[in-house]
């Protein structure tokens, strides 16, 4: 992932927090600008002048910061939480989950301690830390978390809210990785359904909702309306966000199995093959998702004979996702 990526996805999470912020008292200002402060001076080590000459990676930068937040924020720790739990979510995003679980865990513990345990921050961090533990294949230990962070955003924004709706579709997901089509189609549902009663009627987290959904009707065997919703996430991704974006490569990915599954090969090659190149440019050779897309694509071409070509595929994945995930996590 480029430096200028994870610069982005740092900026996006602390823009994010600020514009809830903007409206609240002094303290939560001074928060925000602590924060602001702190990424500019991490930023520095990427300038030609820090860096003497040498190349500057976005693991360098995120690990940098993550020394640094512990020491450098000790006496400031709601700043000191915000900025664990943007980091720890970038990691999540680049695959790099041993580096985000002691972020994420520790921005939830200080966040209880300093906000108790009903403020909407510390929702966030349980809704995070569930995020990651889903994407290791730890079901069981995020599916409680997910609902604890449902119930204080029930609690404290009632029953039509940005937040609620992301929450119910984040569970609505684990809920299908764990193949409980029933209750995922109901919470994904819901979540599409909030999502267009909110202002913001074209958001990523529609399009985020619609495409789950969309995975879950596919899984039925309901591939009329699977491939309606894919389409209509992709056309809003790309208008949202553009070309490149994860979303965007992931609309790609699941219509094109949805198209292999229905027998059009020749359709879905060539989305395969987009995607999987789409995100060695996001994420680099060696990803979660990478690895997704290249199993994906050996069982379009085992489906077409070309076991040569499947098994090469195969083994490069099995061996990438050993790497990163484990030996024990279910994919």
């Amino acid at each position: 992932m480029a430096i200028g990526a994870v610069i982005m996805a740092l900026i996006l999470g602390f823009g994010i927090s600020t514009k809830l912020q903007s409206d609240r008292i002094a303290r939560e200002r001074d928060k925000a600008e602590e924060v602001a402060a702190f990424l500019m001076n991490l930023f520095e080590v990427s300038d030609p002048g820090e860096a003497k000459g040498n190349a500057i990676t976005a693991r360098e930068i995120l690990d940098r910061g993550a020394e640094n937040i512990r020491e450098d924020l000790k006496d400031q720790p709601e700043v000191q939480a915000t900025l664990m739990h943007i980091m720890g979510k970038v990691y999540t995003s680049l695959g790099l989950y041993a580096s985000a679980a002691p972020l994420l865990e520790a921005s939830l513990k200080t966040r209880q301690q300093t906000l108790g345990g009903e403020h909407a921050e510390v929702a966030e961090s349980l809704n995070s830390l569930a995020e990651l533990l889903r994407e290791q294949g730890d079901y069981e230990q995020a599916e409680p978390l997910y609902r604890k962070a449902l119930a204080i955003r029930l609690k404290r924004f009632g029953d039509e809210h940005p937040d609620l709706a992301a929450n119910l579709n984040d569970l609505g997901l684990l809920l299908y990785e764990k193949g409980d089509y029933a209750a995922a189609e109901s919470l994904l549902s819901k979540s599409v359904a909030m999502h267009r009663k909110l202002p913001n009627k074209q958001s990523k987290l529609l399009a985020v909702s619609l495409n789950n959904l969309a995975l879950v009707m596919d899984d039925k065997g309901d591939y009329p309306a699977a491939e309606m919703l894919y389409r209509e996430s992709m056309e809003m991704s790309r208008k949202q966000l553009g070309s490149n974006d994860p979303l965007v490569a992931s609309n790609m990915n699941n219509l094109a199995a949805l198209l292999h599954a229905k027998g059009n090969y020749s359709a879905a090659e060539p989305l395969y093959r987009e995607t999987l190149a789409l995100r060695r440019k996001l994420f680099g050779e060696q990803h979660p998702d990478v690895a997704t897309c290249m199993n994906n694509l050996a069982a379009l071409l085992y489906d077409k004979n070309d076991y040569a070509g499947a098994e090469s595929l195969y083994v490069e994945a099995l061996n990438m996702r050993r790497k990163l995930l484990g030996e024990e996590h279910p994919r």
